[in-house]
């Protein structure tokens, strides 16, 4: 009957558009290693990092070439990061500023730090540039989140502020 055979072409086509379609994502599915990951950027790698890094320009730091070897390192481990890495710099004393955002640009973060001027003649607070940072790791893109202090640590920048506050899991 005509019917059955208009029912039977309209389903031919269908079954054969299905078939297609699992054909090429097949395809798809093992072509993805190749593709690169700029054409894929809602995909992320998994390893990637948001750092901050806090510089302390605290005068205790301007004995010998302390400050010197701070920032060094920390250039040394920006250039040293992943493409997918974000990174942001901070410098403080009393007071913490941010001189770069979370940005994955490794180039920004580099030229900020050749910016930096000698320690300062303040003192040194460690809980401010420390919340400061868990405040810009709230807006990263990655899961993987680090805070990277460096500094000569000195023991009167450790205030009773600590004493009631803890850093965020992530």
């Amino acid at each position: 009957p005509k019917e059955m055979v208009r029912r039977r072409r309209l389903r031919d086509i269908l079954l054969m558009a299905i078939r297609a379609g699992i054909v090429g994502l097949l395809a798809l599915a093992f072509a993805r290693p190749f593709l690169p990951p700029q054409l894929l950027p809602f995909a992320s790698d998994e390893n990637a990092e948001s750092v901050v890094y806090l510089i302390d320009q605290s005068f205790s730091m301007g004995e010998g070439d302390r400050y010197e070897r701070a920032v060094a390192e920390v250039g040394r481990r920006i250039d040293a990061s992943a493409a997918d890495d974000e990174s942001a710099v901070v410098v403080f004393s009393d007071a913490a500023e941010q001189l770069s955002g979370l940005e994955k640009e490794n180039d920004v973060a580099l030229a900020v730090l050749g910016t930096l001027e000698s320690p300062s003649f303040r003192t040194t607070d460690f809980y401010q540039p420390i919340r400061f940072a868990e405040e810009i790791l709230s807006e990263a893109r990655n899961e993987n989140q680090r805070i990277v202090l460096v500094s000569d640590l000195q023991s009167s920048g450790w205030s009773g502020s600590f004493d009631n506050w803890k850093l965020s899991p992530s």
